[in-house]
């Protein structure tokens, strides 16, 4: 269905079916309706020391995810889950992978991830580059025999990644198919349709440490009983046969009605006029005819309209089955169409693309938190630096936790070593002196831009309790809505909130640079001279005035 093919692609005149692909119309629609970006993906702390690192991971996390590009492998990770009605989703070392649904063999019945088989495919090249233990697995003969078949016929090695839970701890077993050997090695008393060449245990651990399954999977439709939910082609197939049937018929008739079909009365000597005279003959063409003959158009009805109105009302349910409204599919709407009728459509397309966004969301916030995230976080220690993006007011704060966490630690080093506090050589002897080297600190941090440079060690991430949560909220993807929201806090005047975070943060959601919109020299010239006069103004004497002014007509008490 995604493809747009037919198993038989001739009707039975012969003519080449058109596929009218409107499953791609409600998929493509519902896609650019659930995006969900690496923005809205936060790490929120668990307990206090989270709360003092929890910027900091953000930080790193979101230029990590940027360096690797993952918004690209969301977008995909969104596409397969509305094409195929499930993802799995694979970490291979530290980068994930999108599984192919159809290659995943697991008991329908299995809520979540657990016991389960991979069907990959080897190149021989593959299979060789291995690092087998054969002392183990006594099957170099059997492997070396597949090599040499599968060289041969040009062919790859099925295999299988077999995971399971042994003795408490979960592992892989990789098994071969020899299906590939010749048919005297398969009869054999010996012979086995599989052969076990490795095994080895997860190298995954969840956030608390455990050893963990390296899939996650998430469900667009969860089915009770099926391991593949459903997708949008599954839900939408009857109709989409149905109307390329119609479709495909009214192009056949209406090529028909073009062509025409004709009667020919014969003579007393002629002979009947082959079709494949008629089909050559092209516009403004002629027949000779015989005084006792004659050819005529012969009429019939076909109800073009009534075929068309039914493929419409056909796509229409599709569109409903799927949650899309002909607004969001780019129709023109009648213009006897109330806006209040385009308000309740608009509202419930938006409940099944929130139905879409939270089963995304639950799925990417149990893949990051328990699969993607201690990778991120191992990644992030085993380098020198790890870059950090953020708005300056959080990067800010990072210069803070990082300058503070640094110095802290040089002091309390220096006291171990030397016995008594010092940095760089400089002996601290009070508070004051140790934040006059925070503040030079940070004030170099500061000249970085909006960058920074830090390192994240084993003694900051100590004792570090975290949760992940996607921004899913039908509210969180109503830019104008929010928009409007930002500009009333910013008019309020007894809010005690930073406007200038509420500024930065309306300039996120528009998608904008907020340094392109500095002051100028010139304003800042003029916004501190309107201070100074205001400051000057407030500073008159006001000797022998009243401090209220005189109330006319006040009652007496």
């Amino acid at each position: 269905m995604f493809h747009g093919q037919f198993n038989n692609p001739q009707t039975s005149t012969g003519l080449n079916k058109i596929f009218y692909n409107i499953g791609y119309i409600v998929y493509d629609t519902i896609y650019r309706h659930t995006d969900i970006d690496t923005k809205d993906i936060t790490i929120n702390s668990e307990n206090e020391r989270g709360r003092v690192i929890a910027p900091i991971l953000r930080g790193t996390t979101r230029a990590y995810l940027d360096r690797a590009k993952f918004g690209e492998k969301l977008n995909d990770m969104r596409q397969v889950m509305l094409r195929d009605g499930t993802v799995y989703v694979k970490m291979v070392g530290n980068m994930p992978y999108i599984v192919d649904p159809f290659n995943i063999i697991e008991p329908a019945y299995q809520d979540g991830v657990g016991t389960m088989a991979e069907r990959i495919y080897l190149t021989a090249q593959e299979l060789r580059d291995l690092d087998l233990d054969f002392d183990v697995f006594k099957e170099k003969h059997t492997v070396d025999m597949l090599i040499e078949q599968a060289d041969m016929k040009n062919q790859d090695i099925i295999a299988y990644e077999y995971w399971l839970e042994k003795e408490g701890v979960i592992t892989c077993e990789l098994h071969l198919s020899t299906e590939l050997l010749e048919s005297d090695e398969q009869n054999k008393d010996e012979w086995s349709p599989y052969i076990q060449i490795d095994e080895y245990e997860s190298p995954n651990k969840d956030k608390d440490g455990n050893i963990t399954y390296p899939y996650r999977k998430g469900h667009m439709i969860k089915v009770q009983g099926r391991r593949i939910g459903f997708s949008i082609f599954e839900l939408t197939k009857g109709i989409i046969e149905n109307y390329n049937e119609l479709m495909n018929i009214n192009r056949e008739k209406s090529l028909l009605d073009m062509r025409g079909i004709f009667t020919f009365r014969k003579g007393m000597n002629s002979r009947a006029i082959p079709q494949s005279f008629v089909d050559k003959i092209g516009l403004g063409g002629f027949l000779e005819l015989e005084r006792d003959e004659n050819i005529e158009r012969l009429p019939y009805q076909y109800l073009a309209g009534e075929v068309m109105t039914t493929a419409d009302n056909l796509f229409n349910l599709a569109r409903q089955v799927g949650g899309a409204t002909a607004m969001d599919t780019g129709e023109d709407l009648p213009s006897r169409v109330s806006a209040t009728a385009v308000m309740y459509s608009k509202q419930n397309a938006n409940s099944t693309y929130d139905v879409v966004r939270e089963n995304l969301g639950l799925f990417l916030e149990d893949f990051f938190e328990n699969l993607y995230m201690p990778v991120i976080i191992r990644d992030l220690k085993e380098e020198d630096a790890s870059k950090i993006l953020g708005e300056p007011y959080e990067l800010r704060e990072l210069d803070d936790i990082l300058v503070r966490t640094q110095v802290n630690n040089e002091l309390n080093t220096s006291i171990e070593a030397d016995g008594y506090a010092n940095i760089d050589g400089v002996i601290v002897t009070s508070n004051d002196q140790s934040e006059d080297i925070i503040e030079e600190r940070k004030a170099k941090l500061a000249k970085q831009g909006d960058t920074r440079w830090g390192r994240i060690t084993d003694a900051l991430l100590e004792g570090l309790k975290y949760s992940i949560s996607i921004n899913i909220t039908s509210d969180s993807f109503d830019k104008i809505g929010k928009i409007q929201n930002m500009q009333t806090l910013m008019q309020m005047p007894d809010v005690n909130l930073s406007k200038e975070r509420i500024g930065l943060r309306t300039m996120d959601l528009l998608g904008e640079d907020p340094r392109q919109f500095e002051l100028s020299d010139k304003e800042m010239a003029d916004q501190i001279m309107q201070q100074e006069q205001a400051q000057g103004a407030g500073q008159q004497n006001f000797a022998g005035q009243p401090l209220q002014p005189k109330i006319q007509n006040a009652p007496q008490l």
